[in-house]
């Protein structure tokens, strides 16, 4: 096989189910004959909880390598991770040192760059905000990161566990809403959902929201119509 889009899922797995979506749905990419829609290997890897627990973060780290090997992600036109937390791990991940691989960090950067935005409030996972994930992304680009208060941030890790243990999504909107209302009120510019499971809850928010889903799915999707010969319209 080659030329064709890897999605690395199963972090939780509702969230890359949900990319694949965006990808085959994506509005700005005409697919109209069967043999037209992109080639996807979707692999949901069980990982260990290194989320909740950063000390799995090197034995997830050598799954995901392992699962780049055997979907010959050397051979794939785009490579994308459906989990920002996950990027923490690059390093340790030799087989996505490649340019197939598109960053979700980046696409959100980019993403918030082009709006002129110059503070935005951070709804992510714990482990992200610790290790500044986004903060230190943003900071490059003249962007300041209003993050929530500790007892919001654990608030956050409950919501995202619960969604990946497959509670319904809807049922934590009003209480993410609370949270990014209240990032509102200290002066952030816009919402960034900077955990794959918060845009399946979604926030009601008359400030410009970024999901790190759809920013990802567009940026792979652009390379995609790089290396092929599907356009958009």
């Amino acid at each position: 096989m080659k030329n064709h889009i890897v999605i690395l899922g199963g972090m939780g797995p509702q969230a890359s189910v949900a990319l694949h979506s965006l990808l085959i749905h994506d509005n700005d990419i005409r697919f109209i004959q069967p043999d037209e829609y992109p080639f996807i290997i979707h692999a949901s890897i069980p990982v260990t909880d290194f989320i909740s627990e950063p000390t799995f973060a090197p034995a997830a780290a050598q799954m995901i390598e392992e699962t780049c090997q055997a979907v010959q992600t050397h051979q794939a036109a785009v490579i994308g991770m459906a989990c920002n937390t996950a990027h923490l791990l690059l390093e340790d991940i030799p087989s996505l040192g490649t340019p197939a691989f598109v960053s979700m960090i980046d696409a959100v950067v980019d993403d918030i760059a082009q709006k002129n935005i110059k503070k935005v409030g951070l709804l992510a996972s714990p482990f992200t905000i610790s290790e500044r994930l986004y903060h230190d992304a943003l900071d490059k680009r003249g962007v300041s990161v209003i993050q929530p208060t500790d007892a919001q941030i654990d608030q956050l890790g409950s919501i995202i566990r619960a969604v990946i243990a497959g509670d319904a999504p809807q049922a934590f909107r009003h209480e993410l809403t609370a949270i990014a209302q209240s990032l509102q009120a200290r002066g952030a510019e816009c919402i960034l959902l900077g955990c794959t499971e918060l845009p399946l809850v979604g926030v009601d928010s008359d400030l410009i929201v970024i999901d790190s889903l759809s920013s990802l799915s567009k940026a792979m999707l652009r390379q995609y119509t790089q290396s092929s010969q599907i356009g958009a319209f």
